[in-house]
């Protein structure tokens, strides 16, 4: 009897645990949305994934930090399986689930499969699409602290502002301003494709008007004739230096600028390749399919097609060049100087001789499958991938 029921005991520890897998999306133009069900206080995190066509669903968008992984990360309930999810994203759910309705959300670490790279591609592709189709983007900084409950329940009240709290206000906002969030590459897009977007912290929230008022120069001059040691960095900040393309034309949004921008607020990702992918739905010259997200691709030839397409203006991208390819890690190969230099040197021809034969064919035959690839984008990009020895 014991041995029976030793038995059954080992063959049950023995079955395999049923894990959360992805169902495929049907058309390239299906997407997942979270549908994260009501809930209040300590009540378990559970949502459901809807696959549906973009654009046939009203849905939200949420922009976020991932943060790093952690064993000790939480889990919710996902179509009824446990997965474990980054703490951050955790306490962003908790923190914007409504009590009584359900909320339709695209999020990227769910909606996508990160490890199918395939997909991945391609809905990379699409998120240009998905937060500007999205009805809001809700922003998540992270919990409360650092006094902002009180510099976003002044920032909705900001004609309240007397010379007592003024100092006290900027140093909080200040440290708002200077959250990690703003320090992400993919929000640039995030917000400035946005057609209105809301920001939580904890759980206080404030609207993009008010917010974008609030820190403002016009605004932010105002010191009531108190020195005010926090002015400058505000109107620094990686939070201002997002606003700040929202009020240039569309025309002047190019790939070039985007990036510098990048550079300059010194935005972060994990994959060295999203400082380029991550603009491609913003640049007013890469609305053709003219740079495909392909994250098998090695980052030089990422790095090359970027510079190529940015010289299609006459300037010289010398410079840039070498402060991306710093920005990549790419300074220390020992190609990269004669690559840039053949980039300026071409302008816009299709055809510059190579002196080493061998390395011209090996380039031909690797930019051949390139082309295939990106048959949609403009041909002087791909002809230009057989000019140069990438190693």
């Amino acid at each position: 009897m014991a041995s029976n029921l030793l038995g059954q005991f080992q063959r049950a520890a023995a079955k395999p645990i049923p894990t959360f897998e992805y169902q495929p999306l049907e058309r390239a133009t299906v997407i997942r949305i979270v549908i994260l069900q009501h809930g209040f206080g300590n009540d378990p995190i559970e949502c459901r994934l809807l696959h549906t066509e973009l654009g046939q669903k009203h849905y939200e968008a949420l922009s976020y930090e991932w943060g790093p992984p952690s064993h000790n990360d939480p889990t919710i309930v996902l179509d009824g399986f446990d997965i474990q999810v980054r703490k951050n994203l955790r306490d962003a759910l908790t923190q914007i689930r409504l009590e009584e309705e359900d909320r339709y959300i695209w999020i990227d670490a769910l909606c996508i499969d990160q490890a199918n790279v395939h997909e991945r591609n391609h809905q990379v592709q699409l998120m240009g699409r998905i937060y500007r189709g999205a009805r809001k983007v809700i922003v998540w900084l992270g919990p409360a602290k650092d006094n902002s409950d009180f510099a976003i329940e002044m920032t909705e009240r900001i004609n309240e502002l007397t010379v007592e709290n003024i100092t006290q206000y900027r140093a909080a906002l200040l440290a708002l301003c200077q959250r990690s969030y703003w320090r992400r590459v993919w929000i640039t897009q995030e917000i400035h494709l946005a057609r209105n977007y809301i920001i939580h912290c904890g759980r206080k929230s404030i609207s993009d008007t008010a917010f974008d008022h609030a820190i403002a120069p016009t605004t932010i001059e105002r010191s009531f004739g108190v020195i005010d040691v926090y002015r400058d960095q505000i109107l620094v900040s990686a939070a201002s230096n997002h606003m700040m393309p929202r009020r240039i034309h569309a025309y002047h949004n190019t790939l070039q600028m985007w990036i510098r921008l990048c550079i300059y607020s010194n935005l972060v990702c994990t994959e060295p390749r999203d400082i380029i992918y991550a603009m491609l739905g913003i640049a007013s010259d890469c609305q053709n399919g003219e740079l495909i997200p392909d994250y098998g691709k090695p980052l030089l030839e990422v790095y090359l097609e970027a510079i190529a397409l940015c010289k299609q203006h006459k300037e010289s991208v010398h410079g840039f060049a070498l402060t991306l390819a710093g920005k990549l890690g790419l300074t220390d190969n020992k190609n990269i100087h004669r690559l840039i230099s053949e980039i300026d040197k071409r302008g816009d021809k299709s055809k510059t001789r190579l002196s080493n034969d061998e390395g011209k064919r090996g380039l031909e035959r690797r930019s051949d499958k390139i082309g295939k690839r990106q048959s949609s984008g403009k041909k002087w990009l791909r002809d230009f991938l057989k000019l140069c020895w990438i190693k």
